[in-house]
């Protein structure tokens, strides 16, 4: 198999946003430049408890008083990461995104995103929310994207 020509990639890919999300966990990395610029991690600002079917708040306030579904909490984290990504888009004027999620996400992100970044959006089923950047890098090679 190749080795995958790193500063090959990033040159390519130059403008391109990747944004990596699972239920709990969002990475937003962008390409500038040839080289990979990662904002911090996102985690929901109000964690899911899956036993109890509650929201806890992340501040150690205690259970919401509000019950949700899954779902709701998905979406509502979603949100606020989507929002995330396409100010670090627009700040930094890139043109293509690659969106690295499971599948039953997909259809949640991909519609909360703008008619502009839906034109130049690929997308990486799996989750990928602890894989190094190379790896990531090598994922999208092998996408052909």
């Amino acid at each position: 198999m190749p080795q995958l020509n790193i500063s090959h990639t990033l040159e390519r890919l130059s403008g391109t946003l990747i944004l990596i999300v699972d239920q709990k966990h969002a990475r937003i990395i962008g390409i500038i430049d040839g080289k990979m610029v990662e904002q911090d991690i996102i985690t929901p600002s109000i964690e899911w408890n899956d036993r109890a079917g509650n929201f806890r708040s992340s501040g150690g306030g205690g259970i919401s008083e509000e019950k949700y579904t899954l779902d709701e909490h998905k979406k509502r984290f979603f949100k606020e990461v989507v929002s995330k990504a396409e100010e670090f888009y627009r700040n930094n004027k890139l043109s293509s995104t690659v969106l690295m999620c499971t599948s039953q996400d997909v259809s949640i992100i991909e519609g909360l995103f703008t008619a502009e970044i839906k034109q130049n959006l690929n997308l990486i089923e799996g989750n990928y929310i602890e894989t190094n950047q190379n790896e990531i890098l090598k994922k999208i090679e092998d996408q052909k994207i």
